[in-house]
């Protein structure tokens, strides 16, 4: 899990999790919120590449999913 803060406040989370749902034993399911008032900033993509160059180096996780609804243009466009 990362989190963004602007001073002590949160204005982000990121995470990669494995559960009983995910099909594939090498495969992290990514979730991401960042709050309204700092999203197209960047902070979204920055926690993303994040998580995506740990998952690179830990030796385990091959494949990173991520679920959303199609009208969420911005997760859509992460992609």
């Amino acid at each position: 899990m990362l989190l963004a803060l602007d001073s002590e406040k949160i204005v982000g989370i990121a995470t990669i999790s494995s559960s009983h749902k995910i099909k594939f034993r090498h495969e992290g399911e990514l979730g991401i919120v960042v709050a309204k008032e700092y999203q197209r900033q960047g902070i979204g993509s920055k926690l993303i590449q994040m998580l995506i160059n740990w998952c690179k180096g830990n030796g385990v996780t091959t494949r990173i999913r991520l679920d959303t609804r199609t009208d969420n243009t911005m997760a859509v466009h992460c992609i």
